[in-house]
């Protein structure tokens, strides 16, 4: 019985590198969380798919990640939220109604009140949000070994662990099975998000 729990969440995809980590999940038998782009999920329907088969959790992380788009208003945040929920419905034939701001709910391409209202939108559709607790770095990192460090570093204390890693890099790639064997000998279990889990909320930014 594990007392810890990890959720190893992956953004911005899918690309080229998606099926990769998926190969590198499945091989130690790990779930995770996808929170996809549409225009992405439209260049690689097959992956969807694929992460839909193989029991990988999906979550919307909008359609174009433009920030200044997709922040301008109501209607473009709607539209944006509408449109990869219909991709990926059509895609996999249900709908996956947890969700994950570009930028985390703390960003600062928008207001704290727009983004509390972007929030109310949500939850009128049915839809979860979750942020992280633990940001891998994996956007900056310059190696492998920098992103592990840096997961090693925030994990030490916590019991949940809401990991924020990218389906963008080769050295994510490179750095997974170092990840997943971390997170093993520290005494975490690796399960994908649901709705009802920890979300891990930030605090909106002032």
């Amino acid at each position: 019985m594990y007392d810890k729990i990890a959720y190893l969440t992956f953004d911005d995809g899918p690309t080229v590198y998606t099926n990769e980590i998926i190969n590198i999940l499945n091989q130690y038998q790990v779930k995770g969380t996808f929170f996809i782009i549409g225009i992405n999920a439209k260049r690689f329907p097959d992956v969807i798919q694929r992460l839909k088969k193989e029991g990988h959790q999906i979550g919307n992380h909008s359609y174009t990640h433009d920030y200044n788009l997709i922040y301008l208003n109501a209607t473009n945040f709607i539209n944006e939220l509408e449109l990869t929920d219909k991709i990926i419905y059509n895609l996999t034939g249900q709908h996956h109604n947890l969700f994950r701001f570009p930028g985390g709910s703390s960003t600062l391409m928008a207001t704290p009140e727009q983004i509390t209202g972007y929030i109310k939108i949500l939850q009128q559709r049915g839809f979860e949000y979750f942020d992280w607790n633990v940001d891998s770095g994996d956007i900056l990192a310059d190696n492998a070994d920098q992103i592990v460090n840096n997961i090693e570093d925030q994990i030490k204390d916590k019991t949940i662990a809401l990991i924020l890693l990218h389906s963008t890099r080769l050295i994510t790639v490179e750095a997974l099975p170092r990840i997943i064997i971390l997170l093993k000998t520290y005494g975490f279990q690796m399960q994908p998000l649901t709705k009802g889990s920890y979300h891990a909320h930030h605090r909106l930014s002032n």
